[in-house]
């Protein structure tokens, strides 16, 4: 079901070092991550994330291929 689907996926996504909070959306095609993190420095957090989904969704092997899109928030630099 898709309700298993994003509990899995998010799963994997929490599964990232650096990951504090995870929402995850599905729509038709496309699988869209918010993520949260307390890191100051977010340069591979988003391709890390990416990767993640993307394998589970290759271990999972859904009729329809989707998009994967991340969107990582993290704290203002105090400097």
């Amino acid at each position: 079901s898709r309700r298993s689907l994003r509990s899995t996926l998010r799963a994997a996504a929490d599964a990232v070092d650096g990951v504090t909070a995870t929402t995850l959306t599905l729509r038709r095609r496309t699988v869209t991550a918010a993520v949260r993190t307390h890191r100051t420095t977010t340069e591979r957090l988003t391709e890390a994330v990416r990767a993640a989904i993307t394998h589970r969704l290759d271990q999972i092997s859904p009729a329809t291929r989707f998009t994967v899109r991340v969107r990582v928030s993290a704290p203002r630099s105090t400097s």
